[in-house]
């Protein structure tokens, strides 16, 4: 099969496009026909050399933990797929990924596809949409009628969840971000926006009960100074550090979820969520696909294979 895979760190141009053997799956995973790969901001941190020393991997390597596809074999102990559904999920962080024709994945991580949605819209939802999903519900334990603040409200994350955040009873939500950004990322009349480009920012952090970071640095510093006691954050950026204040503290490591895929899969489909931007690259451009990321390209990175 052929894959994209780097030997060394460094620039986009280190993804190579290769002859690779085929995977095989084991006891409990599935030997998925890749349609299509999602690309994460991580992906280009790792292939770097910027996380080589906080998430050593084996070299070469394949990434890409965003998935869809259809199930071409199961292993042993696997009984609820088989061959033929089509799925997406995600691959555990720091396993061999789905830049590839075909890729293994732990059964219990991939939901199957129960709309109509293209497989470049299902590979687009597993990190972004978890990671909203537990921002929300999980880690920052969003209650009714509490105010949530989200920092980076504009990018894929954010957006997802705004509109999970919206969602539960008398919530009140703060998009904060840059204005131009903002003006245009199609938020709900009921969502107060919050320019961080534009005056004092943080006095509306204050109000929140929540705040959830996409950004960290000195954003996250100011949220921190500027949050009042009592108070919780939680970031997806970089490890907040509360420096002796009366606040609640959490980093999101993303986690595979069943349930909440097909949660968010059918919220997507009906409209209630809004649906990923995506750009598409062939699986032989990872390397043009990369560099589009860094250069800060706003729409979510699929490959197609």
């Amino acid at each position: 099969m052929k894959a994209v895979r780097f030997h060394a760190y460094g620039d986009p141009s280190v993804l190579q496009f290769e002859d690779v053997p085929d995977p095989s799956p084991g006891p409990d995973e599935v030997l998925l026909d890749v349609h299509a790969a999602g690309i994460n901001p991580l992906d280009w941190k790792i292939r770097s050399g910027t996380l080589a020393r906080m998430m050593p991997l084996p070299l070469p390597f394949t990434l890409g933990w965003d998935v869809a596809g259809t199930v071409l074999a199961t292993g042993s102990d696997v009984s609820d797929l088989e061959m033929g559904d089509k799925v997406f999920g995600m691959i555990p962080i720091g396993a061999p990924g789905a830049y590839a024709d075909y890729a293994t994945a732990p059964a219990n991580a991939m939901a199957k596809a129960q709309t109509d949605l293209p497989a470049e819209v299902l590979a687009a939802i597993p990190v972004v949409g978890l990671a909203a999903w537990q921002l929300i519900h999980e880690v920052g334990a969003l209650a009714p009628g509490e105010r949530v603040a989200v920092i980076g409200a504009a990018g894929q994350v954010g957006r997802l969840s705004i509109a999970l955040a919206g969602q539960i009873d008398g919530v009140e939500v703060m998009a904060i971000g840059r204005r131009a950004e903002l003006e245009t990322a199609g938020f709900s009349e009921q969502t107060r926006k919050i320019a961080s480009d534009d005056g004092d920012w943080t006095a509306s952090i204050a109000e929140a009960d929540l705040v959830i970071d996409l950004v960290g640095g000195p954003l996250q510093a100011a949220a921190l100074a500027a949050v009042s006691p009592g108070a919780r954050l939680v970031s997806s950026a970089q490890p907040p550090d509360p420096a002796g204040r009366d606040v609640t503290v959490s980093m999101l490591q993303v986690q595979p979820d069943r349930s909440a895929l097909e949660r968010l899969e059918a919220g997507i489909a009906s409209g209630d969520l809004p649906r990923p931007l995506v750009d598409t690259f062939p699986l032989a451009a990872a390397a043009q696909a990369h560099a589009a990321g860094e250069a800060g390209a706003n729409a979510k990175l699929v490959l197609m294979t």
